[in-house]
């Protein structure tokens, strides 16, 4: 399974890449998307995966806790959000992982929310 994005988050921010995984789940590779290649699923957003036994928290939690850390410190990017909640560490090949797309980001501000306050953003499982 290949799956694409605006970005793929894995301990750094990745613009543009696919992130790869074998049919047992786990994680094969994290690669640039030079191109269109067949079977790549595009989606918006960011793209991070967890490694499967250390997921604790669920999608609704996970994004309040990222909510939690935004609104204590409005100044940061969503790259440090990330490395500050705990919530993502880098996967290595070989690992079995869990996808997850965090969606309804400002990309080009690296921001949750809009600059009105709102929280139209959320985290999918695939």
């Amino acid at each position: 399974m290949r799956k694409a994005a605006h970005y793929i988050y894995n301990g750094t921010p990745m613009k543009l890449h696919y992130i790869e995984i074998d049919q047992c789940g786990c994680l094969k590779g994290i690669f640039p998307l030079a191109s269109e290649i067949a079977g790549t699923e595009f989606h918006d957003g960011v793209i991070f995966a967890l490694p499967k036994d250390e997921i604790i928290l669920s999608p609704v939690q996970m994004i309040e806790q990222l909510k939690d850390i935004e609104k204590e410190n409005p100044q940061l990017l969503l790259w440090d959000i990330l490395k500050l909640s705990g919530l993502v560490r880098e996967v290595l090949p070989g690992e079995p992982i869990v996808l997850f797309r965090l969606t309804g980001v400002n990309l080009p501000a690296a921001k949750l929310g809009a600059s009105d306050g709102s929280r139209n953003c959320y985290i999918e499982r695939f």
